[in-house]
């Protein structure tokens, strides 16, 4: 916005406009844009069966968003310029010129790079949260895993602690009935 600003109101220092006026101007062009993102976003997001129908809708889904979006912004350029600035008064033909005219490719296009611009970032950021989801369901799986293991040697141990005690108490029964036997009756009381 502010870069935005500072270059047209040196390229247009004589329209009157001024720097604050650019800063509003461009404030409100890119607060529609801003505030698209999180359709674009959404759009982006949206869960993907990988089929050819599918990709075909969320194409036209980016391509309605793209029509909206540059309507709204020349829309709000108009009401800029003709109600809040005083500069322009509304001309139909020379509006709809932008996107019929000999310039329709470079203003079309440059949208085109605004919304490929936020696409590419939006899809960015998508990509990064999956990868963040995917590492953290793979860490869960791997401490899951770990914790039955875990499990599975503390369940084998008790049951070798189990299969121990029966053993011990036997020995040492025989040891005492051995020793009884051969009287040493101390000894097995000790």
């Amino acid at each position: 916005v502010l870069g935005s600003a500072t270059v047209n109101s040196a390229l247009a220092a004589a329209d009157g406009l001024g720097w604050a006026g650019y800063v509003l101007l461009y404030g409100g062009y890119w607060s529609l844009w801003g505030l698209a993102t999180p359709l674009v976003y959404a759009t982006i997001a949206r869960p993907s069966q990988n089929r050819v129908p599918a990709r075909a809708a969320r194409l036209v889904s980016h391509a309605m968003l793209l029509a909206i979006l540059t309507l709204a912004s020349n829309l709000y350029f108009l009401a800029y310029n003709s109600i809040i600035a005083g500069v322009v008064t509304f001309d139909a033909a020379t509006y709809w010129s932008r996107f019929t005219g000999g310039g329709a490719a470079l203003f079309i296009g440059v949208h085109l790079l605004k919304y490929t611009i936020i696409g590419l970032i939006c899809a960015s950021i998508w990509h990064r949260r999956n990868r963040r989801k995917e590492e953290h369901s793979r860490v869960a799986a791997e401490l899951e895993s770990r914790s039955l293991a875990i499990q599975l040697a503390d369940a084998k141990l008790a049951n070798l602690r189990e299969q121990l005690h029966p053993h011990l108490l036997f020995n040492a029964l025989n040891c005492i009935a051995s020793l009884i036997e051969i009287r040493r009756n101390s000894d097995a009381y000790a």
